[in-house]
């Protein structure tokens, strides 16, 4: 429920950007989720010793690619910056945050995992990273529907 929820909220803010840009036959979005703070390449280790699989540098080649072959392209990602690397004990996802906006991010929803440090890490983190201003971050709660005998938490 709340991943649909998400999603909804994703395709009213890609129709929200594309009635910013103006009627376009082509829509491109460009999204990424779960980056977990892994800045530089992770998994199995070439014979250089470097990881094979992400890395921003991977990720902002991409994103430079696609934006320069397509018009108007609209760059999200769906959360999940937090944890996961050891980059993050050292830096709470501040670079990750900052490179997203160097690299021209529309949006960003809020993840579960942005929470697992209490919202206060959230906050200091994206203060530190230079929000409000970077770029817009969505966020929503799905409710609970009520079943019988049954009671909220929240």
């Amino acid at each position: 429920m709340k991943r649909r929820f998400q999603v909804f909220i994703m395709i009213l803010c890609v129709l929200m950007f594309a009635s910013l840009y103006g009627q376009s036959e082509v829509l491109t979005i460009i999204h990424i989720n779960d980056t977990h703070s892994h800045l530089t390449p992770w998994g199995p280790k070439d014979a250089s010793n470097v990881g094979t699989y992400g890395g921003f540098a991977r990720i902002a080649s991409v994103i430079g690619s696609i934006k320069a072959a397509t018009p108007n392209p609209i760059t999200l990602h769906a959360g999940d910056v937090f944890g996961g690397d050891l980059m993050f004990n050292n830096f709470y996802g501040v670079p990750e945050f900052q490179i997203m906006a160097a690299l021209g991010f529309d949006a960003m929803t809020i993840g579960n995992h942005e929470f697992n440090y209490y919202p206060t890490t959230l906050v200091e983190s994206l203060q530190s990273a230079g929000f409000p201003g970077l770029f817009p971050l969505l966020s929503s709660e799905s409710g609970h529907e009520r079943i019988s005998g049954s009671r909220s938490v929240y």
